[in-house]
């Protein structure tokens, strides 16, 4: 049987749940991978601490810095209505090496995908 999982499963925790049934599990991800020599990825890997990092964590913390971004964009006072026409805005912002962005007809913010496979030894393959 093959299924896929959407990467906000926390694949570590995936992989240790199914042991060795996991092997040939798809899971998509949607933030860069931790080895990408980027400043987003090296300011993540200085902001938490080895043992706490993820895909889950780095999604959370690429979130944070979008949602900075957006409030210096809102200005003094954010309301509501100055925090969404902020964000539909926001055609291409680069965080650091990985753009997104969003309009008011686009709420992707990214269309990065990579797909990475649960080997035989429980570790992950792209």
């Amino acid at each position: 049987a093959y299924f896929s999982i959407e990467s906000f499963v926390g694949r570590e925790a995936l992989a240790s749940a199914l042991g060795p049934d996991g092997e040939g599990v798809v899971v998509t991800q949607v933030m860069p991978p931790e080895d990408l020599d980027v400043p987003l990825i090296r300011d993540y890997q200085t902001a938490v601490a080895a043992p706490d990092r993820s895909f889950v964590t780095l999604e959370g913390f690429v979130t944070g810095r979008l949602f900075a971004a957006v409030l210096r964009r809102a200005g003094p006072e954010v309301t509501r209505e100055k925090f969404v026409s902020a964000m539909e805005g926001m055609d291409s912002v680069d965080l650091g090496g990985f753009s997104v962005g969003y309009s008011s007809s686009s709420r992707t913010g990214s269309s990065y995908v990579d797909l990475t496979i649960i080997a035989r030894d429980g570790k992950f393959r792209n």
